[in-house]
């Protein structure tokens, strides 16, 4: 299986929320997920950036996802402060990867 991971920071009042998150696809069946991902791209958009669609748009995503079966897997730190977010970072992995591995996860893909 391979787990494609991505990572986001909300700032709160009271310090970050910081999520790692992974999809987890059966291998060989990446190249049809993300085929059916594609489609759901706006003209101009280049990849889905959940916090600059709208709700509709949110929804869609979300069904077609669910409608692929992918499995989400997500850890977090909370709050984090300012200068701790490096932290927050390699704990979320470490505990993200640990999980993924259970899960026989064997390949990572990490968005840049």
């Amino acid at each position: 299986m391979i787990a494609f991971v991505d990572e986001s920071q909300r700032d709160l009042s009271d310090g970050a929320l910081y999520v790692v998150g992974a999809a987890i696809v059966t291998t060989g069946e990446e190249h049809r997920a993300r085929q059916t991902l594609r489609k759901l791209l706006l003209p101009g958009q280049s990849h889905l950036h959940w916090s600059k669609e709208r709700p509709a748009r949110r929804r869609q995503i979300a069904e077609t996802i669910a409608e692929l079966g992918l499995v989400v897997n997500a850890t977090f730190q909370y709050p984090v402060g300012r200068k701790r977010v490096e932290r927050a970072r390699q704990r979320c992995l470490l505990e993200l990867v640990a999980d993924l591995s259970a899960d026989g996860v064997s390949e990572l893909v990490i968005e840049a």
